[in-house]
């Protein structure tokens, strides 16, 4: 009997296609298949079987579905590709399409070469030889780089070792997992939230937990204690971590390799296509135990998933703002739920939808109230920037100048930290005010030396020496502050001092966070200056003062989310300061000193800042007590966008318990030469079905799009 396939295809295309089955055995659902989509290959997942008899006549023959080597995903991870792509609003391959490389699976890994000693002695034995050859005795190293990094040696030690035939490439061995747990004294509140996850894991069940603890509290231990539990009683099961910056990876994986005796996968942009594969396909065939990453490591297709973390819950970066939009935490909690496994929220901000879930018993809460050890939090101090008397082009207040004084007169650190990257985020004309933006956003150009650059298109052009309007030369002049120009104001005002910036211009790779956290640790730098790279997870032993320049930044985008955020990041960056027995001193420099939320970060108040703001959303019915969803309506021709939302908004069928706000223009009105204008929904219940009725019957101008952000966290 011949069999049609319903095929979920990793294309950007409204439907799933149907194919003609070519196996030899019967066709079954989440089976990966190769079919053509306008004669090119891609690697599709079966959604449904139609037999022959229930097949309904067709006036064209259908192309050809051949298995893939009998790989079938799944059903708990071919039902979340399924879920997810609905449940976002996106086409239905687009939660394969997340899962696949260029839409498709990865070939299958080679055997890996390693570097290993061959124990030949070389004909002159030096101390670096030697730690060489030490540390081939306890690790595998795919390159000489690799080796002498570890080594702490030059690559040129390493080379000669390699030319005496002391130590040599080889095909590396399937051994099994060298697992070496260390145990570690937990504090009674710790012990206790580690015991509930494990026992959540013992018996498989569904129980999102937030665990919740002040910075500095030990969470990372906790869930250590409960991967441990897992490890050691369960032979089959695998762990997710999910981390919200690819830099929180070099210090995490010393922490971890520390505990477990084992580097987990890695998964992430910056991961090689080589080692990609590899987690690829030891996610399938259940052999990485362990596997961190960024939100994309939530679509691998792991096999037996016993345990999902999610660390730093609260952070914006693991909302996908563009194409295929989706949340990676709600999204760890569905894939939870389909496993039937516990999922850790671990945060000491949690967010408002979080906090509330755990107060409302939807959440587990576990709460660790201290930091760990003899740790105690920091003082904190709220200085009023309008009562400073400071230089055009300053931004060091005269309280945070004496405070690093201080701090490096001590032979302590200190972190300058300012959410905005370059020199300066404006470059104006005094002569006739003109500002010099981007020609294809609705953005000025931010100042990077001798060169400009949009943050939003990445547009760079060299800095210009006369004013674009008005032709004077040498009118135009950087206005505000960037890390940069921190920095130079900092050599400025400490000669002295040995600094560097931390951002995404200077580090752009785990390794080079590696450096970064190496050289603090070893005291070789005593100012940081950065932006939110450094404001979480990192833990850095002799760092005492933290100086936010400029507290107000984010009570600027004046969105539903702006206060709880700003709190939440001047929370985390706070939390880096004094993390062993003395006591650290944190300083916000503000322009609104009375504001709810500095009061609350001055008296360590959290909770009561949160329950402020979930009762100003509670009057507005905005989440966690509503749902919202974003549209964004996009094109090239400014006149058509208007019409068209005026349109889209006009058809929306008649509800009780929904609100439409707009059309308005987006924030970001142009981006990337599309002019963009937006409607928000609101409604008390979940929007799916109204949308499906509104826009499938809604048919707008050629050459619009409209993108659909369900549950939106920015508003730009």
């Amino acid at each position: 009997m011949t069999q049609t396939v319903r095929v979920a295809v990793p294309l950007y295309l409204p439907k799933t296609l149907d194919y003609l089955w070519q196996g030899e055995a019967n066709a079954h659902k989440y089976q990966m298949v190769e079919v053509a989509v306008s004669g090119r290959p891609y690697h599709g997942m079966v959604v449904d079987v139609i037999e022959e008899d229930k097949e309904p006549k067709r006036k064209y023959k259908l192309k050809p579905a051949q298995p893939l080597e009998d790989i079938t995903l799944p059903t708990p991870t071919g039902k979340f590709y399924e879920w997810v792509s609905s449940y976002n609003f996106s086409f239905p391959g687009e939660g394969l399409r997340a899962a696949l490389q260029g839409g498709k699976i990865p070939p299958r890994p080679v055997a890996e070469t390693v570097l290993a000693a061959t124990g030949k002695s070389p004909a002159r034995l030096t101390p670096t030889r030697q730690k060489v050859l030490d540390a081939t005795n306890n690790h595998s190293y795919s390159t000489q780089t690799e080796l002498a990094k570890k080594a702490e040696v030059s690559t040129g030690v390493v080379k000669s070792l390699i030319e005496e035939g002391c130590i040599k490439a080889k095909i590396a061995g399937t051994k099994e997992l060298n697992i070496q747990i260390k145990r570690v004294n937990l504090g009674t509140a710790q012990a206790q939230a580690a015991q509930q996850i494990s026992a959540a894991m013992a018996n498989k069940s569904y129980v999102p937990f937030l665990l919740d603890g002040v910075t500095g509290s030990g969470k990372t231990e906790v869930y250590f204690e409960a991967i441990a539990d897992l490890l050691q009683q369960d032979k089959t099961g695998q762990v997710l971590v999910l981390l919200p910056e690819i830099a929180l990876t070099p210090q995490w994986l010393e922490r971890f390799e520390e505990r477990f005796g084992f580097t987990p996968h890695i998964w992430h942009s910056s991961v090689s296509d080589g080692k990609r594969r590899h987690a690829w396909w030891k996610a399938y065939d259940g052999s990485a135990r362990v596997v961190i990453g960024a939100r994309s490591a939530l679509f691998l297709p792991f096999s037996d998933l016993r345990l999902i973390i999610v660390d730093e819950e609260h952070d914006p970066s693991y909302k996908q703002e563009e194409g295929f939009r989706y949340h990676g935490r709600d999204m760890a909690i569905v894939r939870a739920k389909l496993f039937s496994c516990p999922v850790v929220l671990a945060s000491a901000t949690p967010s408002l939808e979080s906090w509330h879930n755990a107060n409302d018993g939807r959440y587990k809460l576990l709460n660790l109230p201290s930091r760990y050890g003899n740790a105690t939090l920091p003082e904190i101090k709220v200085v009023d920037m309008a009562a400073q008397k400071l230089k055009a082009d300053n931004f060091i207040s005269p309280v945070l100048l004496k405070a690093l004084e201080e701090t490096v007169n001590n032979k302590q650190q200190a972190l300058l930290f300012l959410n905005r990257r370059g020199f300066a985020p404006l470059l104006i004309c005094r002569n006739c005010a003109h500002r010099v933006e981007c020609p294809s956003c609705s953005a000025c150009l931010v100042v990077h030396g001798a060169y400009l650059q949009c943050h939003h298109c990445g547009l760079s052009e060299s800095y210009p020496e006369v004013c674009p309007k008005c032709n004077k030369e040498k009118s135009l002049h950087p206005f505000g502050p960037g890390t940069r120009k921190i920095m130079a104001e900092l050599r400025n005002i400490l000669p002295q001092a040995r600094c560097m910036v931390v951002d995404k211009d200077s580090v752009a790779t785990p390794a080079q966070m590696r450096e970064v956290v190496d050289k603090m640790q070893k005291q070789e730098l005593d100012i940081l200056v950065g932006t939110q790279m450094l404001a979480k997870g990192h833990d850095f032993d002799h760092l005492m003062l933290v100086g936010v320049i400029d507290a107000d930044m984010g009570l600027a985008h004046g969105d539903l989310r702006a206060a709880e955020r700003t709190f939440q990041l001047l929370t985390q960056v706070s939390g880096r300061a004094g993390r062993r027995e003395e006591r650290g001193n944190v300083i916000l420099q503000t322009h609104t000193p009375d504001h709810p939320l500095f009061k609350a970060l001055k008296d360590m108040d959290r909770d009561r800042f949160l329950a402020l703001e979930l009762k100003g959303r509670k009057a507005t019915g905005f989440p966690p007590f509503g749902r919202l969803v974003a549209l964004i309506i996009s094109g090239e021709n400014e006149n058509a966008v208007i019409a068209s939302s005026k349109q889209l908004a006009q058809t929306l069928p008649t509800e009780a318990e929904t609100q439409l706000f707009g059309p308005a223009p987006a924030p970001l009105l142009k981006l990337k030469d599309q002019y963009r204008y937006r409607l928000l929904l609101r409604t008390d219940t979940p929007p799916h079905e109204l949308l499906q009725r509104w826009l499938l019957n809604t048919k707008l101008a050629k050459g619009i799009r409209i993108d659909v952000d369900i549950d939106p966290q920015s508003f730009l």
